[in-house]
């Protein structure tokens, strides 16, 4: 019975301190801390009060921390992914693509624009001079032979009709002037001209302008109606029955649509001979243009360039 007594007034005990941890409180867990050191010293059991003690601070701990810590942690996650993506990524790629962009843009673009002009200067260039050089086509390839109308073996001169001349207009504007430059070959007897000028000091047979002294020798020529001038082609200090061959390079003024005759003319009606056989100056060729020994006296022109005149 003493026993029971003891046990009894241990329940009661018990049963006390279970009805004080469910009492509401507001500061809950410092009493069922209290309540659980008191129930810990009377069982005399520490080790489950310090467990229980643990537990109790885990959960006042545990359950606050995701709600206080969450909220944070995601409004600085949200700006660090929209700061990296605005920042490195679209940034930096926009950028990049402009800069290159820009590069290609100011670095093709004019290159093919200059790459354009210089071929479409080329074409341009190379169509201009086309056209000016069909302006002298009546010069090119232009062939005179000065025949010989019979045939006088015993001498070095032979008969022959006193003019030939091949007449043509000058293409090109009316209002301006163009400089031709032939290349002249010829098999020419010498004349002579006073008063004219000599352009070129290593070929003083090109004369212009002047006066004919010697009208019974072939003046070989070229008259242009504008601007007006006449370029003797075979003066000479002196005349005699001389064939002289020349080849050599000159430039003429004529004026847009002007009036050109390339001609030969003489007062009588004889000619020194190339085709005469026994003198060192006879027998002679122009290569390129007549097939072996032609008699009489011939001339050859061939148009090298056409320029607007300074």
């Amino acid at each position: 019975m003493r026993n029971l007594g003891r046990i009894l007034g241990a329940l009661a005990l018990f049963t006390g301190c279970g009805e004080s941890q469910t009492e509401p409180n507001p500061i809950g867990s410092t009493v069922t801390m209290a309540s659980t050191t008191q129930l810990a010293t009377s069982s005399g059991a520490p080790t489950s009060a310090s467990t229980a003690a643990q537990s109790s601070t885990s959960a006042a701990t545990s359950a606050p921390a995701p709600a206080t810590s969450s909220a944070p942690l995601a409004t600085t996650s949200a700006p660090a992914s929209e700061s990296t993506t605005t920042a490195v990524t679209v940034p930096a790629a926009s950028s990049t693509t402009s800069a290159l962009s820009s590069t290609s843009a100011s670095s093709s673009e004019p290159g093919s624009e200059t790459l354009g002009s210089e071929v479409s200067s080329v074409d341009s260039t190379s169509e201009a001079e086309e056209d000016l050089v069909q302006y002298a086509v009546g010069f090119h390839e232009l062939y005179i032979h000065d025949e010989c109308t019979d045939d006088n073996p015993a001498d070095d001169v032979c008969a022959h009709d006193k003019v030939h001349e091949v007449p043509f207009t000058f293409g090109g504007d009316p209002t301006t002037n163009y400089d031709v430059t032939l290349r002249i070959r010829g098999l020419f007897e010498p004349t002579n001209v006073a008063g004219g000028m000599s352009p070129y000091p290593e070929h003083p047979y090109f004369q212009v302008g002047g006066t004919v002294t010697k009208t019974d020798y072939s003046q070989w020529q070229i008259r242009v109606a504008e601007p007006e001038a006449i370029y003797y082609l075979n003066h000479y200090p002196t005349t005699g029955h001389t064939i002289y061959k020349e080849d050599f390079e000159a430039t003429l003024r004529v004026r847009g649509g002007a009036s050109v005759v390339v001609r030969v003319e003489d007062a009588n009606d004889r000619q020194i001979d190339n085709g005469y056989v026994g003198l060192p100056d006879r027998q002679q060729t122009l290569e390129g243009v007549t097939d072996g020994v032609v008699n009489g006296q011939v001339l050859r022109l061939d148009v090298l360039g056409v320029a607007v005149a300074p």
